[in-house]
């Protein structure tokens, strides 16, 4: 069946900010991985790689769950002109509660838990999630507002966040290179910065679902 021309033209954002917005975001989750396997030798890349991984479990998992139950609401919401703003905010407050105890905790105690869980080696890898640990919960407790970006079509502002995500990482990286940096220095600069802007990330994505009347703006 032939696609209507006004739906094609209603939705023909779709296809062309989300496709680089995706390839830019893996971009940016494998460049501190580069960039630090330049700086620091693979003793340094493998405990790094540890940490990021252990840490985004929850954050892939749930934030992936929570995003599968959320978007069919608001898509719906969409569909009958309603507005949903103060659920989703209550969503993420939820979020965050859940996400406060484990992230915390890592915060503070992340060497002793990896040193526990995976042994004296890898006692540099807790002292990285420590770090890290600020930035990936507040990239957890973001995922159900950038759940509703799409529905909001608010896709070219999404892209417009990812490009500034990347070049900021960019940026702070090579300071990091030029500056020297020990590993724990190098990561707390990388884990500092990216939480910056993943809360200014929030603070847009609030705004912007406070200000839709979930109709198709660009």
């Amino acid at each position: 069946a032939k696609v209507p021309i006004k739906v094609f033209i209603h939705y023909r954002y779709f296809p062309v900010y989300p496709s680089p917005q995706a390839i830019i975001a893996a971009l940016s989750q494998s460049l501190p991985l580069v960039i630090i396997s330049f700086i620091f030798d693979a003793g340094v890349v493998g405990q790094f790689s540890l940490a990021l991984t252990v840490l985004s479990l929850p954050v892939n998992f749930i934030g992936s769950a929570v995003t599968q139950v959320l978007y069919p609401i608001i898509n719906d919401a969409h569909r009958a002109g309603k507005k949903i703003s103060h659920e989703v905010i209550r969503i993420t407050v939820l979020m965050a509660a859940a996400g406060i105890p484990l992230f915390a905790m890592v915060g503070i105690a992340g060497g002793y838990l990896f040193k526990i869980i995976f042994g004296s080696n890898w006692i540099l890898a807790g002292q990285f999630s420590q770090w890290l640990a600020l930035f990936m919960f507040i990239d957890f407790i973001s995922r159900p507002l950038i759940a509703v970006i799409p529905v909001l079509g608010r896709q070219r502002g999404l892209l417009f966040f990812e490009i500034n995500f990347f070049t900021i990482k960019v940026l702070v990286l090579a300071a990091a290179f030029f500056a020297s940096l020990s590993p724990n220095q190098f990561v707390a600069a990388y884990s500092l910065a990216c939480a910056v802007i993943a809360s200014l990330h929030i603070f847009w994505a609030v705004r912007a679902i406070n200000s839709s009347n979930f109709s198709s703006e660009k």
